[in-house]
């Protein structure tokens, strides 16, 4: 698990590395790559919100990664995801190996693991989003995962057969 996780981190720096120089001039949005890099997700979430709220597709297409791939282990998980990679979609270039086609691959895969009222809330939120409009993900429910199944052990099943 560790080596997983050490690849996703180097691979998601050199990602928000490359995209540094892409986006436009904006301390926050910098701040926020720089705390990725490092490894300071609660900070690159702080950080990228703003911006993100603001209209910057950058900061939108980086901030939906960040809350991609922590799934829920960090400050934000899939359903911001989603909903940033939809915004920022229409304003993301379209090529076959670019951001769009990427937020898009991700912004689909998302969407089937998606409840129905995380869906409802995610559409809505999509439809009614505007530049500086803030998104309150605290309305959103929190998932209740069931508690997993244990199988009784083949020596427990045999007890209960005599």
């Amino acid at each position: 698990m560790m080596k997983k996780s050490k690849v996703l981190g180097a691979g998601m720096g050199a990602l928000f590395a490359l995209l540094l120089g892409i986006c436009p001039a904006s301390a926050e949005y910098n701040a926020g790559v720089i705390a990725v890099m490092r490894g300071d997700h609660d900070t690159a979430y702080k950080e990228l919100l703003r911006p993100a709220e603001l209209g910057v597709s950058d900061a939108q297409f980086l901030l939906a990664a960040l809350c991609d791939v922590l799934a829920g282990n960090g400050p934000c998980g899939e359903v911001e995801a989603f909903v940033w990679y939809s915004i920022a979609l229409p304003r993301l270039p379209d090529t076959n190996v670019g951001r769009g086609s990427l937020a898009r691959t991700r912004a689909d895969a998302l969407r089937k693991n998606l409840t129905r009222t995380e869906a409802q809330f995610s559409d809505n939120a999509i439809k009614n989003w505007s530049p500086s409009r803030h998104i309150d993900f605290s309305r959103l429910p929190k998932r209740i995962t069931p508690p997993p199944v244990i199988a009784p052990s083949a020596d427990q099943g045999a007890e209960t057969n005599q």
